[in-house]
């Protein structure tokens, strides 16, 4: 009977046209950096901002953070994490890299090393897709480290809608960022809490 709800409810999402990957709420860019600067009424102080892309879009392309030589985003230090949900992978048929549904193997444990119960996480990449991806994984109750996340109380989800470069995007928004190494991905400096 749960498998044959679940398909009505799939059949009901591909036969409404919908595009939504995840039943995570969607805020703007704005919103997010208002729930981390604390001169906003909406400040959350245990929110975090969690970029999902790879750490070369992170790096060359920038991310959420005090923008270079200014003030501006001053209180965003510390609040913004990557840790990527996709890599490439190398296609040795093609001699090429490529990006497949291939997902990070690490991420849900390195996510549950870097938050604590209760923080609010706001999913970022490109333009929301693989954030909107991730955080339907987050949430799959058939996902052995999702399960055991939420056993532990962890976290309430956000997906950036736009994420860091769509038109209504962080990027475009023209809020603060940079392409700073700091809060990089590299599994050697992901420390802290572990599934177990």
């Amino acid at each position: 009977m749960k498998r044959l709800s679940l398909v009505a409810a799939a059949l009901v999402l591909l036969l409404g046209g919908t595009t939504t990957v995840s039943a995570v709420d969607s805020i703007t860019a704005t919103d997010a950096y208002n729930m981390l600067d604390p001169e906003s009424v909406t400040y959350n102080q245990d929110a975090y901002i969690l970029d999902v892309r790879t750490p070369a879009e992170w790096k060359f392309v920038g991310h959420p953070g005090k923008a270079a030589g200014t003030s501006s985003g001053d209180f965003l230090e510390g609040k913004v994490l990557n840790i990527p949900f996709w890599l490439w992978e190398y296609a040795p048929n093609i001699d090429e890299y490529v990006f497949r549904d291939n997902v990070n193997k690490f991420f849900f444990f390195f996510l549950a090393r870097q938050f604590s119960p209760g923080d609010t996480i706001i999913l970022m990449c490109k333009s929301g897709g693989r954030a909107g991806y991730a955080g339907a994984e987050l949430e799959n109750p058939s996902q052995p480290a999702s399960k055991r996340l939420e056993e532990l109380g962890y976290y309430e989800l956000y997906n950036m809608a736009g994420g860091f470069e769509a038109v209504e995007g962080w990027k475009p928004s023209a809020l603060p960022y940079n392409k700073a190494d700091s809060g990089i991905w590299k599994p050697s400096n992901q420390r802290g809490r572990s599934l177990r």
